[in-house]
């Protein structure tokens, strides 16, 4: 180490590192630095991997965003459509008031009786039972 070129000479030549009391630790401290940096390296790797995949799956997250803004367009304007036909419905039962209900014709049990033809017979025979003495009490 002592001589001057020798070391570098040695090192061109023979690819080789001359490593003494005077620079192990130097040497040492690189060799850590190296391996540090390629275990670095190996884990960068792996993060480039995970990325890719994450980028992978949110292109297709995005497909999905845009499948539910569609089905949620679709829903809204269903909502959009329920709310025109209430107001609607709203305006023609605005004109109804509860004076025309009044103005209805009443109906009776005799309004019935042509459809069912059962309730004239029915009403017949209580009219008879409730004329019959026997039934009222002494």
């Amino acid at each position: 180490m002592r001589r001057d070129g020798l070391h570098d000479d040695i090192q061109q030549n023979c690819h080789v590192m001359i490593a003494g009391p005077s620079n192990l630790s130097a040497v040492l401290t690189s060799f850590q630095m190296v391996f540090a940096l390629v275990n670095l390296q190996k884990k960068g790797d792996v993060v480039w991997k995970v990325l890719a995949s994450a980028r992978g799956e949110f292109s297709k997250f995005g497909v999905l965003m845009d499948k539910m803004e569609k089905q949620v367009g679709t829903v809204q304007n269903t909502i959009r459509d329920l709310g025109t036909r209430t107001r609607a419905i709203d305006k023609t039962l605005k004109d109804v008031s509860s004076d025309e209900a009044d103005l209805a014709l009443p109906i009776s049990e005799a309004s019935f009786d042509g459809f069912l033809p059962g309730l004239a017979a029915n009403r017949e025979t209580q009219e008879k039972d409730e004329d019959s003495p026997a039934d009222r009490p002494q």
